[in-house]
């Protein structure tokens, strides 16, 4: 299974800081500063850090193109309204600054969870 991790943010030094923590656990870090880029690379990916204000092109452009991927918000610390549909979608919510054991052990479960799924 690939490692791959798609992030989507324009807070370079946000994107850098996660790509620093999650490289030595194995993981491909793939950054992007927009959504609209992104087209060409979903479907070679499992894992989405999404920053939170692109979250009404999430459910058009990331979900009908790669609905298997496990989604995780990047939040600035403000609250977040997101439809129904992308409730079901979204694993979990990272607030920034962000916290490098937190963010680890987050993208560790959500790669044991789609290991699992794999499984079954």
């Amino acid at each position: 299974m690939n490692k791959k991790i798609l992030i989507i943010d324009n807070d370079s030094q946000s994107t850098r800081f996660i790509k620093e923590t999650l490289s030595p656990l194995g993981f491909e870090i793939i950054l992007k500063k927009n959504i609209l880029s992104v087209a060409k690379i979903l479907k070679n990916v499992n894992i989405l850090l999404i920053n939170s204000s692109y979250k009404d092109i999430i459910e058009k452009k990331i979900i009908s193109r790669n609905p298997d991927s496990f989604i995780i918000l990047l939040s600035n610390g403000k609250k977040i309204n997101i439809s129904y549909t992308l409730t079901e979608r979204i694993y979990g919510y990272l607030e920034k600054p962000i916290d490098p054991e937190k963010l680890k052990n987050t993208i560790i479960k959500v790669y044991e969870q789609i290991s699992q799924n794999r499984e079954n």
